[in-house]
């Protein structure tokens, strides 16, 4: 597996199993996938990663995410931290 594949699987796996709109195992690997590539860009140009995905998720989503409860801001730092340390793993 090349690294370009390797990279977009393991986020996309992540993604996937953090699932913010709770669409469920067998469908969110297709659901998130189109977010991938620009997770991928937004890292390599070293731009805030939880900035990205907070718009992401209220903006396009609308998942409900709100920047000033400490739980969802919790939880998606987390999330960032996971994508953050695999991708430096690879």
């Amino acid at each position: 597996m090349n690294d370009v594949k390797k990279t977009f699987d393991t986020i996309n796996k992540i993604v996937a199993d953090w699932d913010p709109l709770g669409v469920g195992e067998t469908i969110a690997e297709d659901e998130y996938a189109g977010y991938i590539p620009e997770i991928i860009q937004v890292m390599k140009n070293d731009q805030s990663l939880f900035e990205y995905l907070s718009q992401i998720l209220a903006n396009e989503l609308g998942s409900g995410f709100d920047s000033t409860d400490m739980k969802h801001v919790e939880g998606l730092k987390s999330i960032c931290d996971k994508i953050i340390r695999a991708y430096m793993e690879i």
